[in-house]
């Protein structure tokens, strides 16, 4: 599920605890609502092909696992993560940091980036921040921050001015 999170994070700005409790009642008909930790702004993002195919692929990997392991599933959407871990359980911080772990020295140990290459899940978040399109006010909506500066930590796109005229 890593390439699920990377995808996830990047796509909607998200932090990895926001995507590992998100819930199946967050998926909605037009859109994903992202719930937002320390203090951010809920953002809806809307559905495109990209987002919506990580979104089918989790809850179809989701229900894979709890189908192998004979998990009960519970009737109520806000009490469905779309994310588990093996065993069919919330995917724990320190869980998560060892998939992590192993995922980038698998992909140091294939030649695919270097030990200087190595990168932390949040720097999605500043990733996606810096990409999206849109003025500063529209960024900051799309982040859920609440402040310009907070912004200013994630966007590290650069400011393009012309210069004096004479």
């Amino acid at each position: 599920y890593v390439w699920m999170f990377l995808e996830l994070n990047y796509l909607c700005l998200l932090r990895g605890v926001e995507a590992r409790r998100m819930t199946e009642d967050q998926i909605q008909d037009d859109g994903l609502k992202c719930i937002r930790a320390k203090g951010s702004k809920t953002t809806l993002f809307t559905w495109n092909d990209r987002l919506r195919f990580v979104i089918d692929q989790a809850l179809k990997t989701r229900d894979e696992i709890w189908e192998k392991n004979k998990r009960p599933i519970n009737l109520k959407s806000e009490s469905r993560l779309v994310f588990v871990n093996e065993a069919g359980d919330q995917i724990s911080a320190t869980g998560w940091q060892s998939v992590w772990r192993r995922f980038l020295n698998k992909a140091i140990r294939q030649g695919l980036m270097t030990k200087e290459d190595w990168f932390g899940l949040h720097d999605m978040k500043r990733r996606g921040a810096t990409d999206i399109q849109g003025t500063k006010a529209e960024k900051l909506e799309a982040t859920g921050h609440s402040s310009r500066q907070q912004l200013d930590t994630y966007d590290q796109s650069l400011t393009v001015v012309k210069p004096t005229s004479d």
